[in-house]
């Protein structure tokens, strides 16, 4: 779907994010991740005042469309859900498909692994 004259939303708080899993990799169909990102979205949520008024998960990334109260809690809000989420998501993989490891491993100023 088109979004013509997407900028109008800004005003009202309203932000269409998607986020896309290193290298375009099928991470999100591993374990229970879906259940960690869509628990994740409901603390953030209430933690930063937002609202979620669409999701699309998809194995390798993600769509939100989120409402704030306040737009500038955006960046906290998403700096949140990453952090978190990419830990868990690692413990998945761990878990689960610990061949996958390698292909998240990501070292470089001081990070180990890549989630995100």
């Amino acid at each position: 779907m088109g979004l013509r004259d997407r900028y109008l939303y800004h005003y009202e708080h309203i932000f269409f994010i998607t986020t896309t899993c290193n290298k375009w990799l099928s991470l999100l169909t591993i374990g229970s991740c879906f259940e960690i990102i869509t628990e994740s979205m409901e603390f953030c949520c209430k933690k930063y005042d937002a609202n979620i008024l669409g999701y699309a998960l998809m194995p390798n990334h993600i769509h939100l469309i989120l409402h704030f109260q306040d737009g500038i809690k955006r960046i906290a809000f998403m700096r949140d859900f990453k952090k978190f989420t990419s830990v868990k998501i690692r413990q998945e993989i761990e878990v689960h498909s610990p061949e996958m490891i390698v292909n998240i491993r990501h070292n470089r100023k001081g990070q180990v692994f890549k989630v995100w």
